[in-house]
């Protein structure tokens, strides 16, 4: 026995409601995971269409190989920001901001910036990417950063903390207008939000368990409130 979506969406808020069975998500047919940071278990599974796991934790028996993974993330994924027609999706990083690693967006304001971002991102590689038709194609992070930086009117050179084993801020000091411009180094973490559910670490990398990034944005955004 298992649950087949043949059209629509399926949102499931409890975990018990897929049972042990399979799941099967036919083209144009999508099932999303409302359960947080539930762990799920099912027999198998098989997707034509969208699985959207949000934060989920998603253990599968049979059915998927690493390769189909791979390619269900990668479809998933689009254009980069998680807005696949199929695949494997997750509604929980798509709703979550980012820099701009493609552009350094010449006409941009000063504004106050927080960057979070994983040494071993394997995503969004800390130091860029120049390689054309090779992705992910982007700017280094730390010249991005300091471009934040120098258009926040701050000084050129941060001050650096330890803030955890895992965990080093980069501070950039005398900053117009009370803006704060500030570089999260995660040291060892991959495309991942701290503090969340662990995510597939072979695809996406570690993710930091030292502090929570929610708590942290939201500490950021009091202090630059207007």
């Amino acid at each position: 026995e298992g649950t087949a979506v043949e059209g629509g969406e399926l949102v499931v808020k409890n975990v018990s409601a897929l049972g042990t069975g399979g799941l099967e998500i036919a083209a144009g047919a999508k099932a999303s995971l409302d359960v947080g940071a539930a762990s799920i278990k099912i027999g198998f599974i098989k997707f034509d269409g969208l699985l959207d796991i949000d934060r989920a934790s998603l253990t599968v028996a049979s059915g998927l190989t690493q390769a189909g993974l791979v390619a269900g993330l990668t479809a998933g994924r689009g254009d980069g920001s998680w807005n696949g027609a199929n695949g494997i999706t997750s509604g929980a990083v798509a709703g979550s901001g980012g820099t701009n690693l493609t552009s350094l967006c010449p006409d941009s304001p000063g504004t106050g910036v927080m960057v979070l971002h994983g040494s071993a991102d394997p995503i969004a590689p800390v130091p860029g990417s120049t390689v054309v038709f090779a992705p992910p194609l982007g700017l280094p992070v730390a010249d991005v950063v300091a471009t934040d930086a120098a258009r926040a009117g701050c000084s050129p050179t941060p001050v650096s903390t330890q803030e955890a084993p895992t965990l080093q801020v980069d501070r950039y000091q005398g900053c117009a207008d009370g803006r704060k411009v500030e570089y999260w180094r995660m040291l060892g973490s991959g495309h991942t939000w701290a503090g969340s559910a662990p995510l597939i670490d072979f695809i996406v990398g570690a993710t930091n368990t030292d502090f929570s990034a929610s708590t942290a944005v939201l500490d950021f955004f009091d202090t630059q409130a207007a």
